[in-house]
């Protein structure tokens, strides 16, 4: 591998991914039914092994003034490429480990990823594409000392650990290899290759040259995904805690039930009564008395022991329950808390939205 990365062919076969970017040392399957990537997969067999790999730029090229997410000072998102068609110019050296064709037709291809290297010229569009290339440096100074280095590996470690403990789905082994690496950029590769990035951030990192650099960046984006999934994990607790409400009160409600007519207090005549009296006091709207008159006939109907008539029951007894006259003295401005968390917060749409939905439901 590292004669590989030592001597870096003149040119090799392109193969434009969708969806992915593939750092050095990643492996990963590739699959592939297009007849133009299936060439280029044949010339890097035929040959050494050896092919680039890019991936298709979102919605053209990137300018990354305009996504807040990518630093400003970030040259290495180029808005042009020396290929016809839109992929980064900064791609990964990877070696086509092996192939297997599908039942379906497509072709997995196993690759690993070696180095970067950056696109410099077509030389060849059919059948195949084929690029020139040169090396991406990984040997840029580093703007600090080998304290703040460590530093800065401990802290991305711990913030992996946390996103895990959060309920993120990452290799199992993927903590206990990261304890073994001691490079800031092999670190940096391996924590953004498990992070299930967005192709712009992601191909952010792969172009940034410096190992420390590019922990830096991959620490900041660890720090926004942690940030949105502690949001996550607010939202998900307040929900299941007003389920967990509701259903403790339908059990003790089942269970003062059960414990009344085992003392003999309650018969299904006498609930009824109680419960139709509880439906004429609870001042509904016409509607919904409407809605439960119809539930109350239909349960006297009914066995009282089944499962339909403990649902009816549960249904009619909910509606008595809601607070029809009863009015709190909190408003809850929902065009106002819009307003405010446009100004003070900025991204997070999904995130905006469900605490939105959270505030129009109490």
């Amino acid at each position: 591998m590292q004669a590989v990365q030592d001597k870096l062919p003149e040119q090799l076969p392109l193969l434009p991914l969708k969806d992915i970017v593939v750092f050095p040392q990643m492996i990963l399957p590739v699959f592939i039914a297009e007849d133009v990537c299936l060439k280029a997969v044949e010339a890097a067999m035929a040959k050494d092994k050896h092919i680039l790999l890019s991936a298709f730029q979102i919605d053209g090229a990137v300018n990354a003034s305009q996504n807040a997410d990518v630093s400003k000072d970030s040259p290495e998102l180029s808005a042009t490429s020396p290929v016809p068609f839109d992929v980064y110019d900064v791609g990964t050296v990877a070696i086509v480990m092996r192939t297997r064709r599908l039942p379906d037709g497509r072709v997995k291809v196993l690759v690993q990823g070696v180095r970067r290297a950056r696109i410099t010229e077509l030389t060849q569009q059919e059948p195949y594409p084929l690029v020139k290339v040169s090396a991406v440096s990984d040997t840029s100074a580093n703007n600090g000392d080998a304290s703040e280095t460590e530093a800065l590996m401990r802290t991305t470690r711990e913030q992996l650990e946390k996103l895990v403990a959060l309920g993120r789905a990452l290799t199992p082994d993927i903590l206990l290899l990261l304890e073994e690496v001691t490079d800031p950029g092999r670190l940096a590769d391996l924590v953004a290759s498990n992070m299930n990035l967005r192709i712009q951030d992601a191909q952010w990192i792969l172009a940034t040259q410096g190992g420390l650099e590019r922990l830096r960046r991959v620490h900041k984006l660890l720090v926004r995904e942690l940030e949105v999934s502690n949001a996550q994990a607010r939202i998900q607790s307040a929900a299941k805690e007003e389920v967990g409400r509701a259903s403790r009160e339908h059990y003790l409600r089942e269970q003062l039930r059960a414990i009344r007519s085992e003392l003999g207090e309650l018969d299904g005549k006498d609930e009824m009564d109680e419960l139709r009296d509880r439906v004429q006091r609870a001042q509904m709207s016409a509607e919904a008395l409407t809605e439960a008159t119809k539930q109350l006939k239909r349960l006297e109907r009914m066995n009282q022991d089944s499962s339909e008539a403990t649902i009816t029951r549960t249904y009619i007894e909910w509606l008595v329950d809601l607070p029809w006259a009863k009015l709190s003295d909190t408003t809850f401005d929902i065009v106002r808390c819009k307003k405010v968390l446009e100004e003070d917060h900025f991204g997070l749409e999904k995130i905006k939205d469900r605490i939105l939905e959270f505030i129009a439901v109490k």
